[in-house]
């Protein structure tokens, strides 16, 4: 990361116990910046939260102009989080992967059928 001067002097203010090098930053005792789980480790356990691809998925087809399935994507992730009941653990819930994405499937299927207008 470059930074100009002012930008420098604003970390400074910020996080003046900041490790800084010339294109690297370490910030070892903010949570934020800590190591992250590698994605290895969670291959095949099924404890992933699938809401960030979602949403991302959900973007691509409204950026390809299929905005109402964008909206279905979006709205039934929302209600389902809204509901609480199949949520992941890393949220607080007990669901795996597959169970937290079936139950967006069945608000998709729900919403749908009911034909939401969006």
């Amino acid at each position: 990361m470059v930074l100009d001067y002012s930008q420098e002097l604003l970390l400074e203010k910020i996080m003046p116990c900041s490790d800084r090098r010339k294109d690297f930053f370490n910030f070892p005792d903010s949570p934020m910046f800590r190591k992250r789980t590698s994605w290895k480790k969670l291959t095949g356990l099924n404890v992933v939260n699938p809401t960030a691809i979602l949403y991302a998925g959900a973007g691509m087809l409204s950026t390809m102009g299929y905005p109402r399935f964008s909206k279905l994507i979006e709205t039934a992730v929302t209600n389902v989080y809204l509901e609480g009941k199949v949520l992941t653990q890393d949220v607080g819930g007990k669901a795996s992967t597959d169970q937290f994405t079936d139950r967006v499937i069945q608000e998709i299927a729900l919403l749908n059928h009911n034909s939401v207008k969006f």
